[in-house]
């Protein structure tokens, strides 16, 4: 059984599910502003790693040797929304090469009023009087050369920088780790949740018999164990059929003191009178006979669960 009882579990899960919550809501509460960029695509279109003498590439009737395709999304990831005001210089993005053609492919929602404004000098300028929270736009430009992104001068009121979504790794040592105190919480969890909704009532019995090679005493030994929540009361005590009556006795508890309570009521039986077995008590009764016994227990418990363990015959009761 688990140290902690189902109450402890219970008191920790409302704790952390407490925890979680404030800080979800406090997380959702805070206004900032932020934005934040996402590379999506970038393709080589052309590249012309060796002249051919009779080999030309045109775009719009001039020759090229590289066209790349770059796509990446803006997205206004704060909790505020964004005007013309907020940006202290025109919102631009420096691309290290010479832009062909620009386009948004796509804005979510459809009436976000972000869009391009221009472009000139490698650099893509774009133009929105409100950028909501939330709202995105994906940017779509053709190049001469291999692009390089950077939105780093960019001046916005109370944004520090620019952030870009870089794709999470998967740490497998760590996530190894939490599986582990997950699953060692979780087996002390199920043993609790197994005690919690297995039977109140429970009795594990057990029967070992030995024999002393010195005096030829055979010696029985009955452990009674409750192992259930609550109480357990016998309720027309525990009788013991031997063959005969055992030449001495003794009846030992880790919480209470049996010793005056056997009464032999014929050869052959002898009866322990109605008694309590208290929560995790232990009782055990020693017999010793000077011939081969044979033991058989016979008692009634209300409504509790019988785990029967070795040795010699038993009938216990459920009622």
């Amino acid at each position: 059984m688990s140290v902690f009882s189902m109450t402890d579990y219970i008191s920790w899960g409302i704790a952390i599910i407490g925890i979680i919550l404030a800080v979800y809501f406090y997380r959702r509460s805070r206004r900032f502003k932020s934005i934040e960029i996402k590379p999506i695509t970038e393709t080589s279109v052309i590249k012309v790693s060796e002249q051919i003498s009779d080999l030309k590439i045109l775009h719009k009737n001039r020759e090229i040797e590289q066209l790349y395709i770059s796509e990446f999304q803006v997205r206004n990831s704060g909790r505020i929304d964004l005007t013309e005001r907020d940006f202290i210089e025109p919102f631009h993005c420096s691309v290290g090469a010479e832009i062909v053609d620009s386009k948004i492919v796509k804005r979510e929602p459809e009436e976000c009023d972000f869009k391009i404004d221009k472009c000139e000098d490698n650099k893509v300028f774009f133009n929105s009087r409100l950028f909501k929270a939330g709202e995105l736009a994906n940017i779509k430009l053709t190049l001469l050369a291999k692009p390089n992104l950077d939105f780093s001068r960019n001046r916005i009121a109370d944004v520090k920088s620019i952030k870009f979504a870089v794709p999470r790794k998967i740490n497998r040592h760590l996530l190894g780790f939490l599986a582990l105190i997950i699953g060692l919480v979780m087996s002390m969890f199920v043993s609790d949740v197994y005690d919690f909704i297995s039977p109140a009532k429970r009795i594990n019995i057990s029967v070992q018999d030995s024999r002393n090679p010195i005096n030829s005493e055979y010696h029985v030994s009955i452990i009674m164990a409750n192992i259930g929540r609550l109480p357990l009361f016998v309720e027309d005590g525990l009788m013991i059929h031997t063959r005969e009556l055992p030449a001495r006795w003794d009846i030992a508890s880790n919480y209470m003191d049996y010793r005056d309570d056997f009464l032999i009521s014929d050869s052959s039986t002898l009866i322990l009178s109605k008694f309590i077995l208290l929560r995790d008590e232990v009782m055990r009764i020693d017999l010793w006979f000077t011939q081969s016994p044979s033991v058989y227990l016979r008692g009634v418990i209300e409504n509790a669960g019988i785990y029967v363990g070795g040795g010699e015959s038993m009938d216990f009761r459920l009622r």
